[in-house]
């Protein structure tokens, strides 16, 4: 080796299974042949795929977290998973060293990833976003009327929800009593205007 003329040796990179050993020479001597090292060559960490992406709602449980078996390294692995709540900064999950992993009920988006170490190879997976929903709120309808036979009532109007996803539908419901309910055919927009009841009515959104 051209470069190999020091006490140490820094090889550079391989492609295949390598041996090394060492020569000293000094003056008119035998040279001193060292014993031989043998490095061998890793295939790559491949298949180390997670998923999916979840929606759910806050204060619930996200179904569990599963993988793909790796393939390479020295075919002995081990897992650590990674949780992160901007995709950014990244933090180990503490127990998380299956090769699945049950995130615990959750109040705010977070991510998951899987490191997959075999001896001295590492290979990190896709990421997968677990996007929960807060509770929707402010789901009122205004308000109550008595109107005269054969009058239209007025438009019942609804609040702007928030939580959720961002994007609401909505769906009516009229009931003769207040207690058995049936949706509104067509009633799916933020507000509804009742046509003219033929008996007092009771509506819901």
């Amino acid at each position: 080796i051209p470069s190999g003329t020091g006490q140490n040796f820094q090889s550079g990179a391989i492609s295949s299974t390598a041996y090394f050993r060492r020569i000293i020479t000094a003056g008119v001597c035998a040279g001193s042949t060292s014993n031989s090292i043998e490095i061998s060559l890793l295939p790559s960490i491949t298949g180390n795929l997670v998923g999916a992406n979840q929606t759910i709602c806050s204060g619930s449980q996200p179904a569990n977290l599963t993988g793909s078996s790796p393939l390479g390294g020295s075919g002995a692995y081990t897992y650590v998973w990674q949780s992160s709540p901007d995709n950014l900064n990244w933090n180990n999950v503490t127990g998380g060293v299956a090769p699945t992993y049950q995130p615990p009920v959750l109040n705010s988006n977070v991510y998951f990833r899987r490191i997959v170490n075999s001896f001295h190879c590492a290979d990190t997976s896709n990421v997968v976003a677990l996007d929960v929903n807060q509770p929707l709120v402010n789901n009122l309808i205004i308000s109550d009327q008595t109107i005269c036979a054969g009058v239209a009532p007025s438009q019942l109007s609804g609040s702007v929800l928030t939580g959720g996803n961002g994007s609401p539908s909505y769906s009516w419901e009229s009931s003769p009593n207040g207690i058995a309910w049936a949706p509104v055919p067509g009633a799916n927009a933020q507000d509804f205007a009742p046509p003219i009841p033929g008996a007092t009515i009771y509506y819901r959104r």
